[in-house]
């Protein structure tokens, strides 16, 4: 019998996280899945640490770290679930996680993907603050999880849509993935990783579907034990670069030109902003720019792909957005 869920977990020198995750998925109350570990050239002895202590679980090993995008797309394409939850290493979901998750995207049909209520995990201990609640896109185009760092204080705590699901914990049907791809790639492999769940998000929206929150399936989450984390001004050098050209990305492939000029003071005072930070602080980000110009091509190609599947028009975005400030 094939299993329901497909739990896809990308590991990348995750040795200290693995073994909590491993058995908090051996406690949900849903048994019916599979579990694929693709590894992306760890060297912290976590394949051996799952090879010893978790025979029957799937194991994909790269020769090199071919980035979270890739490695998660090699996991979907292995997989066999009529649902696929891709989970970070550093994330521990409560017993009841994978039930509520499956409860939610079962009984609405137009739903993509589904997310729970992440909770953030500090010091190893289970905290009241909230990690995400769900992914929007803000007026100046930038990534929001609602609810980060804020008490739990139960203003979330009732079932609904949002614009995108945070990638830590996101359980995705089947037959939107397969409706959204790009050749043969769920998520958009040139991202490597950052931004790659809200731009996923965005393009199941535009395909028809959308995108479900409910507060029952509750798991903690490290927020950087995966290897990310940080505010932009926080991140290193070569996160910053990655996580621009990214969200550039993201805009060119499904931003419409009705959008953009509607939010286009938002945008414009960002980007100044930004330039100005660049200019004083890191200059070597230019680089950013002339890197998608000499692929602008391809991310154009890819654009016309995303909008010959295009069903949503650009004021039922634009309404996502202008929810992203409450």
């Amino acid at each position: 019998m094939k299993p329901q869920i497909s739990i896809v977990v990308v590991t990348w020198n995750s040795r200290k996280h693995i073994q909590t995750c491993l058995e908090c998925i051996g406690n949900q109350t849903h048994k019916n899945y599979e579990i694929i570990i693709v590894d992306n050239n760890s060297l912290d002895g976590v394949v051996e640490y799952i090879q010893k202590k978790h025979p029957n679980v799937k194991i994909i090993q790269n020769k090199k770290n071919l980035g979270f995008c890739k490695a998660s797309n090699q996991g979907i394409h292995a997989s066999e679930g009529e649902f696929i939850l891709i989970l970070n290493p550093d994330v521990s979901p409560e017993p009841a996680f994978l039930e509520e998750l499956v409860k939610c995207i079962s009984k609405n049909t137009h739903y993509g993907s589904v997310g729970g209520k992440l909770l953030l995990l500090i010091n190893g201990q289970k905290s009241n603050r909230i990690d995400s609640t769900g992914l929007f896109l803000r007026k100046n185009f930038r990534a929001k999880d609602r609810g980060n760092l804020q008490e739990d204080r139960g203003e979330y705590d009732k079932e609904g849509g949002v614009f995108a699901v945070c990638g830590a914990a996101v359980l995705f049907r089947r037959e939107a993935l397969e409706r959204v791809k790009i050749g043969e790639e769920y998520f958009d492999e040139d991202f490597f990783a950052y931004y790659d769940d809200l731009d996923l998000g965005w393009r199941i929206q535009l395909s028809g579907y959308e995108n479900g929150y409910t507060p029952k399936a509750i798991a903690y989450h490290v927020r950087g034990g995966s290897g990310a984390g940080a505010k932009f001004f926080q991140k290193n050098r070569e996160m910053q670069r990655i996580t621009l050209r990214n969200r550039y990305i993201m805009l060119i492939k499904n931003l419409s030109l009705a959008n953009l000029l509607y939010f286009f003071p938002f945008f414009f005072l960002s980007e100044l902003m930004l330039l100005t930070y660049i200019s004083i602080r890191a200059p070597r980000l230019f680089t950013v720019y002339v890197d998608l110009s000499r692929n602008l091509t391809k991310y154009r190609r890819k654009r016309s792909i995303v909008q010959s599947l295009r069903i949503k028009s650009h004021k039922e975005i634009r309404n996502w957005i202008k929810l992203s400030h409450r």
